[in-house]
């Protein structure tokens, strides 16, 4: 468990360093930047508190969910994606949320 967890924070630091490479070439968008980050950091805090099979549970309800006509079609096979491999779709998932803006 906690190897897993130290790598996903190597991966999210090198992420947080692409993305402030990224801002900081674009200097009129530094309040973005401050956001994107404060959403980062939080995230730093939810997998330091977070438990790995919490996640796997989460996922399992949303796929109880699916069978709703209301759901988009991607997103039932970016579920499908997440149980052929879990871990890090999941991780990567929750990144690319936590730095959209």
């Amino acid at each position: 468990k906690n190897i897993y967890f130290s790598t996903q924070y190597n991966i999210l630091k090198k992420a947080i360093f692409y993305h402030l490479i990224y801002f900081l070439k674009n200097t009129q968008k530094v309040l973005l930047m401050t956001k994107s980050l404060i959403k980062v950091i939080n995230f730093l805090f939810f997998l330091q508190f977070s438990n790995y099979f919490q996640l796997k549970f989460h996922i399992k309800d949303i796929k109880k969910n699916l069978k709703k006509p209301q759901i988009h079609k991607s997103f039932k096979s970016e579920i499908s994606n997440y149980q052929k491999n879990q871990k890090f779709n999941i991780i990567k998932y929750l990144i690319i949320e936590n730095l959209r803006f």
